[in-house]
């Protein structure tokens, strides 16, 4: 489940800087 709680966290905020890469 760790993994999982990491991953999570890794995606929303790579998702976080594309959004502000494409803006």
């Amino acid at each position: 489940t760790s993994i999982q709680e990491m991953f999570r966290r890794v995606s929303e905020q790579f998702t976080a800087m594309f959004r502000r890469v494409q803006e």
